[in-house]
């Protein structure tokens, strides 16, 4: 077998001249088959098709000659491959586990047998198919002299990125751009929005969400902005850090990037490269460290607040405020026995005029929006309004995708748009800061119709009603103890109607007080009253705090007989039950 790394190709004309020359007076001497391995097939795109045609010229000569080419899966070079059988090495987390193993077995022989154990399974499970990931942290691993469990925990959960693999990555990104800051300008767009992208986006997708942030204020609709899509050169630009995808398939949800340290090297040198172009990202590969974490923090959001404003500025292009999302399918399903798949792929938005963006962009710009709460990187109170205004199109729009992201007919969640306007999403969506500058700067009486009647209470009333994890029971909780009977009524209202709630509300499992005892600590006689006729309150009523306190022992704070006429009845059997320690005075509930 005779092995040619990459790189020996990109030598002169006469060097490929020599070696086919050699290549042929070879052959002619042998009697036994002969492999020619090129390990790498990137070399540019002239010297390639060169040396391609010199060996197909070649094997075709001669039934001995087998050539094995190795290559990242570029759409340029499988272009030049068309025609040749191929294999195509997917990854894998068994195949994963044997790389780690092979590679770290010598190196790491010295560590503890329990220490190793714990370093082939975190590099197992990060590794994502990055051979040379892995062979630069069990360098690194090696280089550091770790030995103790604890300290190489430590170290695998922090997984520094080697000055090695930053090396690697930086002279990828200068070579595929080529160093031209009009290749760089998309390229880091790009890489920066598939860092904090919730899903792998399609190539079109990224083709489009690249053009729309490079485009001027001019691009307002779908079909201006779809003539400036190319998506074929934003990929050739990206190639080496993203995960194989299949180019025929450019409507899949494919493209992300290859692993975990691609990730970092664009947060840490990419980003703060691309703000002085000037500056070689090599320089900051090799010679700036990581940001600390602030500093890391901070430049999440920046990117998020990035992928923010390009899906806040794709859902207000004309056509999504014009045409109707799915007003004629919700017609056809009214009159139908059944609910058949009507909205089953990206295509129906697509022939709606929307553009190939327009699910990401409702399915997920909330969640970006949640995550931007700087004031230099909130969008515009102005783009909010318009995005989501009380009634309008556009609303109705992006809310009938952002309940359906597998773009099924059935939604994930009851969504009506009517009840929903610019104060409303802010409310459930954004952050603390965006919410103050709607307040702040929208004219929440006026004329306008962004907002709906009464939007305060309006959005009060729907966070009240989308309320996840353990907010119910925390809601009730603080209203008892500020005797807010009204929001306490409130909860158990919207309770009656939704049985997962109810529970939530009253279970107390997970608690060391009682909503019972809250109330009697504080004497609030109406609120306790109002409690004790709740249907399920009965494990409140019993229930004994650390101390082993029951109510009545806290109610010996007050001693109020109102409190006692309506406690003694329900606890018949525990009047007489004593506490394991002090008096209630100082109670759990007490300190709340």
């Amino acid at each position: 077998m005779i092995q040619v790394r990459n790189g020996f190709w990109d030598r002169a004309g006469n060097e490929l001249q020599k070696t086919e020359g050699w290549l042929r007076s070879t052959l002619k001497t042998l009697d036994r088959p002969l492999i020619f391995a090129i390990d790498g097939l990137e070399c540019d795109r002239q010297s390639r098709g060169r040396l391609l045609t010199s060996l197909k010229a070649v094997s075709g000569k001669t039934s001995i000659l087998k050539i094995l080419l190795s290559t990242r899966p570029e759409e340029r070079i499988l272009e030049q491959l068309n025609g040749m059988g191929k294999i195509q090495m997917e990854c894998s987390a068994t195949r994963d586990r044997l790389v780690v193993e092979k590679t770290a077995a010598t190196p790491l022989s010295y560590l503890p047998d329990q220490v190793k154990v714990l370093v082939m399974e975190a590099l197992s499970c990060s590794a994502r198919g990055s051979g040379i990931w892995t062979r630069m942290i069990v360098e690194l691993i090696e280089t550091c002299a770790i030995r103790a469990l604890g300290p190489m925990r430590a170290f695998l959960d922090e997984m520094p990125q080697a000055s090695q693999l930053r090396e690697l990555y930086a002279s990828l990104y200068s070579r595929y751009t080529a160093d031209d800051p009009e290749n760089q300008i998309p390229a880091t767009t790009a890489l920066e929005i598939l860092a904090v992208a919730r899903w792998p986006l399609s190539m079109l997708e990224l083709g489009w969400a690249v053009a729309l942030g490079a485009a001027d204020e001019t691009v307002r609709n779908v079909d201006a902005l779809a003539q400036r899509v190319d998506y074929q050169r934003f990929m050739s630009l990206i190639q080496p850090f993203v995960a194989h995808v299949d180019f025929v398939e450019v409507a899949k949800h494919q493209v992300k990037l290859v692993h975990q340290s691609v990730k970092e090297f664009v947060i840490n040198f990419i980003s703060l490269a691309s703000d002085e172009p000037s500056k070689p990202i090599r320089a900051y590969a090799t010679l700036a460290p990581p940001l600390p974490a602030p500093m890391r923090r901070q430049r999440m959001e920046q990117l998020e607040a990035g992928i923010l404003a390009i899906s806040v500025r794709y859902l207000l292009l004309h056509e999504i405020g014009e045409n109707n999302l799915l007003a004629e399918e919700r017609l056809v399903l009214e009159e139908l026995p059944q609910d058949p798949d009507l909205f089953d792929d990206d295509h129906v938005p697509t022939e709606c005029g929307f553009g190939e963006l327009f699910v990401y962009a409702s399915c997920h710009w909330t969640e970006h929006f949640r995550a931007v709460s700087a004031a230099s990187l909130l969008p515009s109170v102005a783009d909010i309004e318009v995005l989501c205004r009380a009634g309008s199109t556009r609303l109705h729009s992006w809310i009938v995708q952002n309940c359906r992201p597998d773009c099924a007919t059935r939604p994930r969640l009851a969504f009506d748009s009517s009840l929903y306007g610019a104060l409303n999403i802010t409310s459930l969506y954004g952050s603390e800061a965006m919410l103050q500058r709607v307040l702040n700067e929208s004219d929440l009486d006026g004329p306008g119709d962004a907002f709906l009647p009464r939007p305060v209470m309006k959005a009060a009333d729907q966070i009240l009603q989308w309320i996840e994890g353990r907010w119910g029971s925390a809601l009730l909780s603080k209203a008892v103890r500020v005797v807010c009977l009204p929001m306490a009524r409130g909860r158990f209202g919207a309770a009656q109607h939704r049985i997962r709630l109810s529970t939530e509300l009253l279970d107390i499992s997970q608690s060391e007080s009682s909503l019972i005892g809250t109330a009697v600590c504080g004497n609030h006689v109406n609120v306790m009253g109002y409690l004790l006729v709740q249907q399920g309150i009965e494990a409140h009523v019993l229930h004994r705090n650390v101390r082993g306190e029951n109510v009545l022992h806290l109610a010996s704070r007050y001693c109020n007989p109102a409190v006692f006429r309506q406690l003694v009845p329900r606890l018949k059997h525990d009047v007489y039950q004593r506490d394991a320690g002090r008096h209630g005075l100082d109670s759990d509930y007490s300190q709340q």
